[in-house]
């Protein structure tokens, strides 16, 4: 039996995971939105043998025609020196088959970035320079530990939050190693800068609508 490691960067997507599917917990893992800590993490599922790692969970919009909620499953990774790491063409293939009765709204390249990529400026200079549509900070982890170990991965995102939209400065470094949301440290930001309220507000509605398309993709399982 073929087992698939999944990585994601904060344990509400890894809950999706575990309470939406019939995986083995012990082949999912969270990174805490960091790059190094996925690829130790992708590193680690291989070893205990798993033979496919993928990456799962939010992403933030790079492309300016994607919107909350909206299924990406990128042909590549690509890295800041424009290193590119290839998805598993017949992997990802097979998943979207398997997923037909969703709609996935863009294969292009996402962007594995090592820090947060916050403002609507910096997205559209990455989209530009890269060609990326999308971005998150486990993908490059998991793409360097698959490449690595010679196995196929892929990545499977939904988005929250579009090109356009800046993050919140409250959410920065709000995301413990385990991969918890300190609340207590989003509220004591926004204490200091009520103005990023709004931009919470918008982040956390736009973030349901893509948690409920993972928990579409979790539902239908992953027996192929």
């Amino acid at each position: 039996m073929i087992r698939i490691g999944f990585i994601t960067g904060i344990q509400k997507e890894a809950a999706i995971l575990r309470e939406n599917s019939n995986l083995l917990k012990s082949d999912i893992a969270c990174a805490g939105a960091n790059t190094e800590r996925a690829y130790q993490l992708a590193g680690t599922l291989v070893e205990n043998g798993c033979d496919v790692l993928v990456s799962f969970g939010i992403a933030g919009a790079l492309g300016p025609t994607l919107n909350p909620g909206d299924l990406v499953f990128p042909n590549s990774v690509l890295d800041a020196d424009g290193n590119t790491y290839k998805i598993d063409t017949t992997w990802r293939e097979t998943v979207i088959s398997h997923l037909k009765a969703i709609k996935i709204n863009s294969n292009g390249p996402l962007f594995g970035s090592e820090k947060i990529i916050s403002t609507a400026r910096e997205k559209q200079d990455f989209n530009q320079t890269l060609g990326a549509v999308a971005v998150d900070m486990e993908s490059l982890g998991v793409a360097k530990a698959a490449d690595e170990n010679t196995i196929p991965f892929i990545v499977i995102r939904a988005i929250s939050d579009t090109a356009g939209q800046n993050l919140p400065t409250a959410t920065f470094n709000a995301i413990d190693e385990k991969g918890n949301i300190q609340t207590a440290k989003i509220l004591g930001k926004l204490a200091k800068n009520p103005r990023d309220i709004a931009n919470l507000i918008k982040l956390a509605s736009n973030s349901r609508r893509a948690f409920a398309s993972l928990r579409r993709v979790a539902a239908l399982g992953f027996d192929f």
